[in-house]
């Protein structure tokens, strides 16, 4: 009667401590979730770069949920799926934005706004600073295109801008010696 008194007792204690286990997954859950929101509210607010590191963040939270509690795990899981998800989008409007800044900068050029278009390429290097290195291989790769595009079209712009200075100078002193030579 001992013996079922102390297996009584060691069952209840394991029953304790499977559920203190299971609300502590919970828990686990709900502050990823929380800082799920945190990454939501960024991207919302266009603040990129916050949005990347804090659903990276929340990733770290649903990643410590372990297999026990099956229907916790799988929801941990398809959330990693999810926020992974959502980096990339975030990774892929940021790529966008510098695209976008490099557009800015083309039309600019095309008309001898120089300074303009200057400004305009040299944002990118800070627009894609945002996207961590550790992300992939591709993805940095892709970042460091962007900069080494940026780079390449500043050295065009400034070109650009004297070639079209020296021949605005020109068609000046041409003008003034045909003024000149006319009268």
């Amino acid at each position: 009667s001992q013996e079922a008194a102390d297996r009584i007792q060691e069952t209840n204690v394991l029953i304790t401590q499977r559920r203190q286990r299971y609300e502590m997954t919970v828990n686990i859950i709900a502050s990823g979730e929380r800082v799920r929101e945190e990454a939501e509210k960024a991207r919302l607010e266009n603040d990129l770069g916050n949005a990347i590191k804090t659903y990276r963040q929340a990733i770290t939270f649903f990643e410590a949920v372990d297999d026990e509690f099956r229907e916790l795990s799988n929801n941990a899981k398809e959330r990693i799926r999810q926020l992974n998800g959502n980096v990339r989008e975030v990774i892929t409007a940021v790529l966008d934005n510098a695209s976008d800044a490099i557009d800015r900068g083309e039309r600019a050029k095309e008309e001898h706004r120089y300074e303009e278009a200057i400004a305009s390429y040299e944002t990118i290097p800070s627009i894609v600073d945002v996207i961590p290195e550790d992300i992939s291989e591709i993805v940095t790769e892709d970042k460091r295109n962007m900069i080494t595009l940026s780079d390449s079209k500043v050295q065009e712009a400034k070109v650009a801008k004297l070639r079209y200075e020296e021949a605005q100078r020109a068609q000046e002193e041409a003008a003034r010696a045909g003024g000149r030579g006319g009268g």
